[in-house]
C-alpha cells in the first residue's frame, strides 16, 4: 500500500496531507480529534486503505500544517476540508470524524451535504455552545474521581500554571492534555500509554481559539443536520467513553442514523477493541472482510 504526502495551500494556511493507497477511486477523508493536536489516525487509515483512497491531514495550526493568519474559525476548518477535496478532484467522498473531528464532520455535513457519500462518527464531541461547556464539565467530573493523590496534585499545579500565561502556560496545557488522554484510554484491559510523541506538539493557541469559536456557536446550528435523511450516518461509542452520555442528543439530531456501543472500550476503539472496531468498519463500508 502506497503513502503519499502533499502540502495543500488553502486560504491563509498550508495543510500537510497524507494519502493512503491513491490507486482507489472512492475516497474517505479522516478528521482527527483535538482541537490542537496533530493527526493520529494512521492505524484507521491503513485498515480502510485496503478498499479506499484514504486522506488524513494535520488540521490548521497543528503538526506540520500552518495557519498563517493564526485564525481558527469553524468556517475556515470547513473550507480546509473542501480545499482538500478539490485538490484531489473529489466530487463526493466519505467523511470519518473522531472526537472533536466528529463534531467538525457534522458541521461539514450541514454546510456541504451534497459533497458527502456517508458520515462515520466515532465517539464524537456532542455539540457547540452550552453543549460543549457542559461536556467539559462532565469530562472533569469523570476524570477527578479516577485520580490518585499524585495525579490530583499535578492537575492542580498544572491548572494554576495555565493562569500565568507565557511558556509556563503552554507547558501546563500539554501536561493536562496528557493527563486527560490517559483517562480517555484507561480500562482494565489496556496497557497503552499516553506518551505519544505528537502529544508534545499540542498547540495551545489552536486549542483555546478553536474552543472560543465553538463556545460562540449557536448549538441549534447542528440540529439542521438531521434534515439530510438520505445520508448514511453511523455513530460508534465506547461503553467507557464520557461522550457516550451524549447519545440522546445525536439521536434527536440524527433520527435515522445507526448507533452501536462497543463494550469494554473507551475513547480509542482502534486500540482498545481493535477487532470489533474493524468489524464495524468492515460492515459499514462494505469491505467484505472477516475480522478474527
Amino acid at each position: 500500500m502506497t503513502l503519499e504526502t502533499h502540502i495543500i495551500k488553502a486560504v491563509n494556511s498550508e495543510l500537510f496531507v497524507k494519502i493512503h493507497n491513491s490507486g482507489h477511486e472512492e475516497a474517505i477523508i479522516l478528521l482527527h480529534g483535538g482541537p490542537g493536536i496533530p493527526d493520529y489516525l494512521d492505524e484507521v487509515a491503513a485498515f480502510l486503505s485496503r478498499n479506499f483512497k484514504v486522506i488524513s491531514f494535520d488540521q490548521r495550526g497543528c503538526g506540520k500544517s500552518i495557519a498563517y493568519d493564526q485564525s481558527f474559525s469553524l468556517k475556515e476548518y470547513i473550507y480546509d476540508i473542501t480545499e482538500i477535496a478539490d485538490f484531489f478532484k473529489l466530487e463526493r467522498f466519505h467523511l470519518f470524524g473522531h472526537s472533536w473531528g466528529g463534531m467538525l464532520a457534522q458541521l461539514y455535513a450541514v454546510e456541504q451535504p451534497g459533497k458527502l457519500i456517508s458520515l462515520f462518527l466515532c465517539n464524537p464531541s456532542p455539540g457547540a455552545g452550552k453543549q460543549w461547556k457542559l461536556m467539559e464539565k462532565k469530562v472533569l467530573d469523570f476524570y477527578w474521581p479516577s485520580m490518585n493523590t499524585i495525579d490530583s496534585i499535578q492537575m492542580g499545579i498544572n491548572y494554576l500554571l495555565t493562569q500565568l500565561g507565557g511558556k509556563l502556560e503552554d507547558i501546563a496545557i500539554k501536561r493536562i492534555y496528557k493527563q486527560v488522554w490517559r483517562t480517555y484510554i484507561k480500562n482494565i484491559y489496556s496497557t497503552y500509554k499516553a506518551e505519544e510523541e505528537w502529544l508534545n506538539n499540542v498547540n495551545k493557541k489552536v486549542l483555546t481559539d478553536t474552543r472560543r469559536e465553538i463556545m460562540k456557536m449557536d448549538r441549534s446550528f447542528l440540529n439542521k443536520a438531521g434534515s439530510y435523511s438520505n445520508l448514511p450516518v453511523f455513530f460508534l461509542y465506547g461503553s467507557h467513553d464520557i461522550y457516550k452520555e451524549s447519545t440522546y442528543i445525536n439521536k434527536i439530531r440524527w433520527p435515522n442514523a445507526q448507533y452501536i456501543e462497543l463494550e469494554d472500550c473507551g475513547h480509542l476503539p482502534w486500540i482498545q477493541d481493535r477487532n470489533n472496531f474493524r468489524s464495524v468498519l468492515s460492515q459499514f463500508y462494505n469491505l467484505g472482510l472477516t475480522i478474527i
